[in-house]
């Protein structure tokens, strides 16, 4: 497998697609994947040990602009590097129809994304959604769709997390049946000085030569000349190190779309 460029043996790896485990065979060009492994001395080789793939969002498209749609309550923008399974692209796209999305945070509000993949397949039961919970008295919401059972009380404001669950027609609501906390450090403290590599788009750019990779902080500090030349939207890619919740940036490379 290729990711950002790097060519991954990815024979013995445990790869895991949406918490469950799967062969390599079922890895598709567009999908977001964390891969924990070693990167050769070429530069442009490795060892894949551990291969980790979510979904972004899945349900039936609520709207179609240009250049985007709707899925459970999240704005979903698609470019020419988006790829499709289902429709021949974006023109293709249609209210009503059921998807399942791959795709990069593409604000710090965690209500808008870019689609990396899309499949338009057969309706299913499960329903997935991204974002920020938001609470308010004893009511939970995720863009907006109420949420409810007692996997729901587990969810907090401030986290950006991937729920899963079925729709109660009653309630009018997103019964949860689970939830996937997305952080690309892992959930976990982040060991200092392991050098990542990390794909993402930029949701802000803040004083001090820093900006907000979706919801990560970035230190650019020590790459001045193109810290100049980002704007927010843009897709880079950065290598780096951890130091806390902060990515130390070594080199950043703007993406052509």
């Amino acid at each position: 497998m290729v990711l950002n460029g790097i060519h991954f043996d990815e024979r013995a790896a445990d790869i895991t697609i949406d918490g469950g485990s799967a062969p390599s065979d079922r890895l598709r060009l567009g999908m977001v994947a964390t891969v924990v492994g070693e990167r050769y001395a070429d530069g442009v080789s490795g060892r894949a040990d551990s291969i980790e793939v979510w979904s972004i969002a899945q349900g039936e498209v609520s709207a179609v602009a240009s250049g985007s749609f709707t899925v459970m309550g999240m704005n979903v923008q698609t470019r020419g590097s988006t790829f499709y399974e289902g429709v021949p692209g974006a023109a293709g796209m249609a209210v009503g129809q059921w998807v399942t999305v791959w795709g990069l945070q593409a604000d710090a509000q965690g209500g808008n994304w870019i689609a990396t993949r899309v499949s338009v397949g057969p309706a299913g039961e499960s329903m997935v959604g991204s974002g920020f919970v938001v609470e308010h008295h004893d009511e939970r919401r995720l863009n907006g769709i109420l949420l409810s059972g007692d996997r729901a009380d587990d969810l907090h404001t401030g986290r950006l997390v991937r729920v899963v669950g079925r729709w109660d027609a009653e309630d009018d609501a997103l019964r949860v049946s689970g939830s996937h906390l997305i952080d690309v450090r892992g959930g976990s403290p982040a060991p200092a000085g392991v050098e990542v590599e990390i794909e993402g788009v930029v949701t802000a750019l803040l004083p001090g030569s820093r900006l907000m990779l979706g919801s990560t902080e970035v230190d650019a500090r020590a790459v001045p000349s193109i810290y100049a030349q980002l704007r927010p939207g843009m897709e880079i890619e950065i290598d780096g190190t951890w130091q806390g919740a902060v990515l130390m940036a070594r080199e950043i490379e703007i993406e052509d779309d």
